[in-house]
């Protein structure tokens, strides 16, 4: 006994789409050249034909997965199987028991914030103590910034991953953030998991701190003292009615004062190890 074909059929096929994710159904005859040959042998010999088992993702959207194949014989000899594989989105229903084929989760937090700073308003004017425009004041403000948290099911993983990535930075462009712009705050697994049919796994969590400027330090060259010329090796107070200011006042380049009407200048310094997180990218 033996199943000759197996082909896949559009009459009957179809689909529906839904806020909680799209559902489908395939399906398929199966021909066998034994009358006495059951389901138990079809549901054998389809993988062999295609590729579609319980728990793999549809050819057209990785987000449904199959969920079981049922069959019934249509023939008078019991020789021609008629099958249907439908589709859903949730991986937990029925036959999709396999963790390693769920998908990851993805959890943004928008509640998260940094702080920005700037001596310009939104035209591009500077912005001045007092009315008497003498002095550039610098304005400390809010910069939204969010949150992400990625769950994934593995079958193992390197001990030394989470310490790699742990208080790292992204050295690549991740989920379209700039480089330096993303940081692992954390990155935990846990302990192992099992599976009566597909063993041992483990969860794997990972949580990510999006900066949409950058995670170098960052802060304004001021302070209380300057120099007098670029080629000065020592420094004097900022004065201020001959009286040494207690406010930090903005610096050139150089370390000599800013030019009245200069915008403020921003030092920057990569004070973060950066590794590639592409890996953290599981789909």
């Amino acid at each position: 006994m033996a199943i000759t074909s197996i082909i896949e059929v559009g009459k009957g096929r179809s689909g529906s789409a839904s806020p909680s994710g799209n559902e489908y159904a395939r399906k398929f005859l199966a021909r066998t050249n034994d009358p006495t040959d059951d389901f138990a042998d079809v549901h054998a010999a389809f993988p062999s034909w295609f590729s579609a088992a319980s728990g793999t993702p549809h050819p057209n959207d990785t987000a449904s997965f199959a969920l079981r194949l049922t069959g019934q014989c249509i023939s008078f000899d019991c020789k021609l199987w008629s099958l249907d594989l439908p589709y859903g989105p949730d991986p937990e229903r029925e036959g999709v028991q396999n963790p390693l084929l769920w998908p990851a989760i993805y959890e943004w937090d928008y509640s998260q914030s940094f702080t920005g700073y700037t001596s310009r308003d939104i035209n591009g004017d500077p912005i001045y103590i007092n009315s008497t425009e003498e002095d550039l004041d610098v304005v400390e403000y809010t910069i939204p910034a969010a949150g992400l948290t990625i769950t994934k099911n593995i079958s193992s993983y390197n001990p030394n991953m989470p310490m790699y990535y742990r208080e790292k930075v992204n050295s690549d462009v991740f989920l379209t953030a700039p480089r330096r712009c993303v940081l692992c705050r954390d990155f935990a697994i846990s302990k192992p998991q099992y599976h009566e049919t597909y063993g041992v796994y483990y969860t794997a969590t990972v949580n990510l701190a999006f900066n949409p400027f950058t995670w170098d330090y960052i802060r304004l060259n001021a302070g209380l003292r300057y120099k007098p010329t670029a080629e000065s090796e020592e420094t004097v107070p900022f004065l201020k009615g001959g009286i040494p200011v207690t406010d930090k006042q903005l610096l050139a380049q150089n370390g000599t004062k800013l030019s009245e009407g200069a915008p403020p200048i921003v030092l920057r310094d990569e004070v973060k190890y950066k590794v590639p997180f592409n890996v953290l990218y599981w789909t």
